[in-house]
C-alpha cells in the first residue's frame, strides 16, 4: 500500500511542477482546474492520497518563487521559461541558473542582460534565438551548457573571459561571432564553435580538456587549409598539421594535440614533442603511413584512442616516462615497430597493440603491469602467431604479475640486462651501450671527464665516448632497478 501511495505522491509532484512551468503563480493554484483534478484524485484514492495532495501543494508553494515579474517562470533560483515578448531583456537578480530551453526559439529577443550571481546557462537555453546580437554576462558565470547558443546566427558579442566551462556545440553555427576570449576556460567541449564565424581566439592558457572539431568549418580554420601552412596553432592548442611535411617539431608551449590533428598525413616522417605537451588526442596521428620516429617528452601523460593507429611505417617510439594512460588501440597496426618500452604505472587500454604484426618483437613491461592479456590479439584472426614476441622485465619472481600473465598466455619472458657490464675503451673510441630488449632507461655516468655519453641512432642507444684515461661507471635506471657498466679508458690504441 505504501508503495502505491508513494507513486501517487511522485505523480502529483510531477504534475504540479509541469503546471508551474506554465507561469501560474502558486497562490492561484487553489482555484485552478489543476487543483480540482488533484483534489478529485485524492477523494478517489482515499485519505492518505488526500494528505499527499496537501503535501504536494505545500511543496509547490515552498518551491515556486513569487517575487519575479510574471514573464519569468522561476523555480528555486532557476529560470525555467521566459514568456515575454521584449526585444531587449534584463533578467532579474536572484536567478542563479538559466534553465534548459528557457529562451529557445525566441525570434524577438535582440539583446539580453544576465544578472549578477548567475553561474550556469544550461542546455539549449538560447538555442536558435536567431536575432540575438548581444549577451551581457556577469563576472560570476562559470558554465555554458550543450548547444546553449547554437544557431544564434546574429550573435556578435559575448564576454567569455571568466567562463570556465564551454560544453558541446555551445556556440555552433554562430556565424557572426568573430572573436572570443577564453582566458579562464578549463573545459572546451566537442564542436564548441563548429561552423561559427570565429576569426580569432585568445586565452586558452588554463585549458585542461578539449573535445574534437572545436573550430572546424570556421573562417580561421578554413584560412589555414587554404594557406597550406604547416601547423595550425591557437594558443596552447595544436589543432591541425594536415600540411606538415618531413620532420615535425611541435612548438614549445603547445599543451594539447587535438583529435585527428595529423590524421592521414602521408608526408610527415618524424615528430618530436616539447616539454609542454600534456595530451595527444584521439586519432591524432592515425594512418600517417610515412611516420617513422616519435620522440615524446616526459610531460605527456595521456594518449588518446587510436593516437598512432595504422602508422605502418613506424619503427621507433620513445614514450613519456610519465605517461599515465594509453587508450584503446594506440599503436594498432604499427606492424614495423619492433621494440617499445611501457612506462611504469601506465594504464593500458584494450587492444593497444592490435594488428601489431608478426616477426621479432621486443616489448619491455614493468613487472606489475596489468591488463596485458588484452593488448595483442587480432580480433578477427584466431590464428595470430606471437611466436616471435619476447617480453622483458626487471623481476622474474613468482610474485610478479607479468610472470603470471606470461605463463598463462605461453609468452616468452626474459630478464632485462645490459649487453655489456664491463668495457675497456681507448681514448677517442666510441661504443653503443644498450639493453638486450632495446629498453629505454635513465642513463648517468660517474665521471663525465673520463667518459662522455650521448644519444645513439636508436632512442634506446647510449653512445659512449672515451675521453681520458680513468674509470667511469655508467648506470641505467628502469622500473626502480639500476643496472651498471664499468668502463675503463686507456691510452690511444696506437700509443
Amino acid at each position: 500500500m505504501m508503495k502505491k501511495e508513494f507513486v501517487i505522491f511522485v505523480l502529483l509532484l510531477s504534475f504540479i511542477f509541469l503546471q508551474s512551468c506554465t507561469g501560474k503563480a502558486s497562490k492561484e493554484m487553489e482555484n485552478s482546474e489543476s487543483v480540482q483534478i488533484l483534489q478529485k484524485i485524492g477523494t478517489e484514492t482515499g485519505s492518505v492520497a488526500q494528505q499527499q495532495v496537501l503535501s504536494a501543494q505545500q511543496v509547490f508553494s515552498d518551491v515556486v518563487t513569487e517575487e519575479f515579474p510574471e514573464e519569468f517562470v522561476v523555480v528555486s533560483g532557476t529560470l525555467i521559461r521566459y514568456q515575454g515578448s521584449e526585444k531587449e531583456v534584463v533578467v532579474p537578480e536572484g536567478i542563479l541558473t538559466i534553465g534548459e530551453n528557457a529562451f529557445a526559439n525566441n525570434k524577438e529577443i535582440t539583446c539580453i542582460q544576465l544578472p549578477a550571481g548567475l553561474k550556469v546557462i544550461r542546455k539549449s537555453a538560447f538555442f536558435d534565438c536567431s536575432n540575438l546580437k548581444e549577451v551581457i554576462v556577469p563576472d560570476t558565470l562559470e558554465i555554458i551548457g550543450d548547444c546553449a547558443f547554437e544557431r544564434c546566427d546574429s550573435l556578435e558579442d559575448i564576454d567569455l573571459h571568466l567562463v570556465k566551462v564551454v560544453r558541446w556545440a555551445a556556440f555552433s553555427r554562430c556565424k557572426n561571432l568573430r572573436t572570443v576570449d577564453l582566458t579562464s576556460v578549463e573545459e572546451l567541449g566537442e564542436e564548441a564553435f563548429w561552423a561559427a564565424g570565429i576569426q580569432e581566439i585568445t586565452g586558452l592558457e588554463k585549458i585542461k580538456s578539449i573535445g574534437d572539431r572545436v573550430l572546424e568549418n570556421t573562417p580561421v580554420f578554413e584560412k589555414y587549409l587554404t594557406d597550406g601552412a604547416g601547423l595550425f596553432v591557437q594558443g596552447v592548442l595544436l589543432i591541425s598539421g594536415q600540411h606538415a611535411k618531413g620532420t615535425v617539431e611541435i612548438p614549445e608551449g603547445i599543451k594539447f594535440i587535438l583529435d585527428r590533428a595529423f590524421v592521414r598525413n602521408g608526408k610527415i616522417t618524424s615528430v618530436t614533442f616539447p616539454d609542454s605537451v600534456l595530451q595527444i588526442g584521439n586519432g591524432a596521428f592515425e594512418s600517417c603511413g610515412s611516420l617513422e620516429r616519435i620522440f615524446m617528452s616526459d610531460s605527456v601523460v595521456w594518449l588518446g584512442e587510436g593516437a598512432f593507429n595504422g602508422c605502418s611505417g613506424l619503427r621507433q617510439v620513445r614514450l613519456s616516462q610519465c605517461l599515465e594512460n594509453m587508450s584503446m588501440r594506440c599503436f594498432s597496426g604499427c606492424c614495423n615497430l619492433e621494440d617499445i618500452t611501457i612506462p611504469q604505472g601506465c594504464t593500458l587500454g584494450d587492444g593497444v597493440f592490435y594488428y601489431y604484426g608478426t616477426g621479432h618483437k621486443k616489448l619491455t613491461f614493468p613487472p606489475d603491469a596489468k591488463n596485458v592479456g588484452n593488448l595483442f590479439e587480432h580480433i578477427d584472426d584466431e590464428n595470430f602467431d606471437m611466436g616471435g614476441y619476447c617480453f622483458y622485465t626487471t623481476d622474474l619472481s613468482e610474485s610478479c604479475s607479468l610472470v603470471r600473465i606470461a605463463k598463462g598466455n605461453g609468452w616468452k619472458l626474459e630478464a632485462l640486462r645490459l649487453e655489456a657490464t664491463e668495457l675497456i675503451l681507448h681514448i677517442g673510441e666510441e661504443y653503443v651501450l644498450r639493453f638486450n630488449s632495446g629498453a629505454q632507461a635513465n642513463w648517468a655516468v660517474s665521471d663525465s671527464k673520463v667518459l662522455g655519453i650521448g644519444a645513439g641512432e636508436h632512442f634506446s642507444d647510449l653512445m659512449l665516448t672515451a675521453q681520458k684515461e680513468g674509470v667511469a661507471v655508467v648506470t641505467a635506471t628502469i622500473y626502480g632497478e639500476t643496472y651498471s657498466c664499468t668502463v675503463t679508458v686507456v691510452g690511444k690504441e696506437d700509443d
